[in-house]
Formats: structure tokens, C-alpha cells, sequence
């Protein structure tokens, strides 16, 4: 079955009693999603559950709570459901919509270019809100699916043991969806540290700029050949050279702010199956940008070539104003080993994390979201993958300080997600 014909069945189903609609393409909104007030379980445990179309769905990664695998192909932009070997529980998305009452729409059902399988069989699914949701009904070609109406509750009877009930649980299988490299922006204050501390966090010492810093570019062309001062794009933020002082990046609330979101992020991309690689994991310290790129190479070896998918970098800004947003990549990035849609990716990239934070936090957008305004950033003109930059709120507005002190974990899921429907879209 194609996913053009899925798309075509769920836009069948969901007009039920109705007009027939056409086929419908990759993107097209077909129907929505409500609130339901049936209760659904697997194996007497409950599983959160919703309305779409007269159907009773459920988040398919959620399945592997409840001895299933749950392995995405971005390949073949596939998902494969089948009966873990190991019979255990993993972590689910962690996704659970607020209750707003039953037939209340939550999200719009879009049709997916994304194909499902169950037991090596395609099914219909639903996209919503960038996570894929799978009819309960589905789950007969593993055991037994029943409903009470008297009840309001759907029942699903899988033959294998809970492990609750397994005296020998074995550790759920981790199947690595994609690897994201996480940087939490500045970090300890320069003026506290040693020459040895700079050293080893990748500052170089150079008496004819006056002290530490690091160059912004590699020559054109090249990866870990510093420019110099020549030899490369040139590019530079207003009043700036090809070299960066260390002193520049120096900062006093942001560290905190930044590794606080970031760690929250970090919980929740390994519970949906990403490896997550931080460039820093306490504020004592304060690699220069150039050693934050190491990490997307496997064991740190620059020798090699690059296996991280996507470097994420959270700051928060200060200077005047208020919200979130994506700093914009534009114009000619020449580092070797970069797509030729370098920017496009990681613009892309951006949006969707900056508009998981101010739709999910009390985050407003700064400037509609995009920040066009500074694209010859030092990890733009480096970064060997694609790579995403927000400016998580402005840690020098009262209010925005405020959600930032008080909505972390909520910022670190969004981020989350919003690298999560990267991976998917």
C-alpha cells in the first residue's frame, strides 16, 4: 500500500456520513483530533488515548511502554511497531494533551508521507502535531482488542508477560534515532580561569591580538585549518576581525540558563531514542567555540569524518527586547563537507525548535521568530553538519527571566520535540 493511498484511506475515514474527498497529499490538513473520554489499556495498564475520525488512537511510540519496538528508518521514512524480543518497557514520547473535554479538537490531522508498519504489515496512521498516532484497532494482529461500552474503556490482551510481572526484567533495547550535538552557549567567566584551563578548552594564546581568543574561520575549503586572518570568507559581525577575543563571550546568568535547558533537552531526546553528545556539562566550563565542534566527530576525532546529524546550539539574549527566536543562516558558507543547502537545513532546523518553545512554553516569538541579523556567527562559519542557533528569551527582561527560571523543563522538552519533527520532516 503506498502513502498516497494512506492518505487517501484516512481522508475516506474521516468523512464518514459525509462527502467523499479526494486523495490527499503529503502536508494537506484532512481532519482533527478530539478529546475522548474512553480509557484505554495494554495489559491492564493505561495508555493515553484519543479520537481521530470515529477512531480510538494512540501515540505509536508510546508502544514501547508496553513491550514493543518502536524503530523510525529516516531513510525510508518508515516506522516499524512489532513485539519487543525483550519484553520490556522503554520510554515513550512523554506526550500527553491536556483534557479540555470530550469532542473538543486538540490538533489538526495532517496527512503523512511517512509509512507505518506493524508486524512488517502497513496500517493506516495519523500524523498530529509531529507525532504519529496508530488506531488501537490496529494492535488485532497481535492479540485481542475489545471495548466496553458501558465502560468507556478499549482493551488490549497481548500474550507476553508485563514486566512488572517478570522476575528477570531485561533493559529495553536503545536503537539510536539520529545523533544531536547540544550546545549550551557561554560558560564560565574567563577572567576565572587558568592558562592551562584555556588551553584545554581549546583557547589559543596570540601576542599579536593582545591575549586569548580563537579565529573565526577555516580557510575556504577546509575544516581545522584556522584562517589566520586570511585565506577565507572574511565574514565577520559588525565591528568584529577574523579573530574572536575570549572576553567577548563572557556572560553571568546565561551559562546557567543554557545548561538548564539543555540538560532537560538532553533527558528528552535519549528517552525517544536519540544519542545526544554535550559540548559542556557543568559551568565550570567554557570550551571555545572551535572544541565544541569535536563533538561531532566519532571519539572526538577530527581525523574522521563527521557522524552527528545536527549541532543545536541554545543561548539567551540580552540587549533589548523579549521572546524566542532562530538566529537565520544566509550567504555563502565555505567550510568543506557541507551540503550545498547548509542553510536551508539548519534555517529549517531552527524554525521548528523555536516554534516547538513558543507554542508549548510562556515564551513569546522575538521578531516573528527569525533573526535575521547575524549570520557570520563563528559556529555557522565552522560547523562541519548542519547546525541550529536560538535565542532562547532575554535573560535581561524580568518576565522572560522569569519563564526562564521557572518553565526549564518545559523549554527542554520543547527543543526536544522540535528536533524530534526535524528528524521526522
Amino acid at each position: 500500500m503506498t502513502k498516497r493511498i494512506l492518505c487517501l484511506f484516512l481522508s475516506l475515514a474521516l468523512c464518514l456520513g459525509g462527502a467523499a474527498v479526494s486523495a490527499s497529499e503529503p502536508g494537506d490538513v484532512i481532519g482533527e483530533a478530539v478529546y475522548t473520554d474512553i480509557v484505554a489499556y495494554i495489559n491492564d495498564q493505561p495508555i493515553p488515548s484519543y479520537n481521530v475520525g470515529g477512531y480510538t488512537v494512540v501515540i505509536a511510540e508510546d508502544l514501547r511502554k508496553y513491550g514493543f519496538d518502536v524503530i523510525w528508518d529516516n531513510g525510508t521514512r518508515s516506522l516499524s511497531i512489532a513485539p519487543a524480543d525483550d519484553q520490556a518497557f522503554a520510554a515513550g514520547t512523554g506526550v500527553v494533551y491536556k483534557y479540555d473535554g470530550t469532542g473538543v479538537k486538540f490538533a489538526d490531522v495532517i496527512c503523512t508521507d511517512i509509512t507505518t508498519y506493524l508486524e512488517g504489515e502497513p496500517i493506516t496512521a495519523f500524523s498530529i502535531d509531529g507525532s504519529t498516532m496508530v488506531p488501537l484497532n490496529a494492535l488485532k494482529a497481535c492479540g485481542e482488542v475489545s471495548f466496553s461500552q458501558e465502560l468507556r474503556r478499549a482493551d488490549v490482551k497481548i500474550p507476553w508477560i508485563p514486566i512488572n510481572d517478570n522476575p528477570n526484567p531485561v533493559e529495553p533495547k536503545k536503537v539510536s534515532r539520529g545523533v544531536i550535538v547540544l550546545d549550551p552557549g557561554h560558560g564560565r567567566l574567563s577572567g576565572n580561569m587558568s592558562d592551562e584551563q584555556k588551553t584545554a578548552d581549546g583557547w589559543i594564546y596570540n601576542s599579536s591580538k593582545g591575549g586569548w581568543g580563537e579565529w573565526r574561520h577555516w580557510k575556504s575549503g577546509t575544516t581545522w585549518q584556522d584562517c589566520g586572518g586570511y585565506g577565507c570568507s572574511g565574514r565577520v559581525t559588525e565591528g568584529g576581525s577574523c579573530w574572536y577575543p575570549i572576553g567577548a563571550g563572557d556572560r553571568g546568568r546565561e551559562p546557567e540558563i543554557t545548561l538548564r535547558n539543555c540538560m532537560f533537552a538532553k533527558k528528552y531526546l535519549e528517552e525517544m531514542g536519540y544519542e545526544v553528545r554535550m559540548t559542556r556539562n557543568t559551568n565550570d566550563e567554557n570550551p571555545s567555540m572551535t572544541k565544541r565542534l569535536i563533538y561531532c566527530y566519532p571519539n572526538n576525532d577530527t581525523s574522521a569524518a563527521p557522524d552527528a546529524d545536527l549541532f543545536v546550539c541554545i543561548h539567551s539574549n540580552a540587549g533589548g527586547g523579549r521572546g524566542s527566536a532562530y538566529i537565520e543562516l544566509s550567504g555563502v558558507y565555505d567550510q568543506a563537507g557541507i551540503p550545498s543547502n547548509y542553510a536551508d537545513i539548519g534555517n529549517y532546523a531552527g524554525r521548528l525548535i523555536n516554534d516547538e518553545i513558543t507554542g508549548s512554553t510562556s515564551l513569546m516569538a522575538y521578531m516573528g521568530g527569525c533573526y535575521p541579523y547575524m549570520p557570520e556567527l563563528i559556529l555557522f562559519c565552522k560547523s562541519p553538519i548542519p547546525i541550529a542557533y536560538i535565542e532562547c528569551g532575554f535573560f535581561d527582561n524580568s518576565s522572560d527571566l522569569a519563564i526562564l527560571n521557572s518553565e526549564y523543563e518545559q523549554i527542554g522538552k520543547a527543543i526536544a520535540n522540535g528536533i524530534d519533527k526535524y528528524f521526522k520532516n
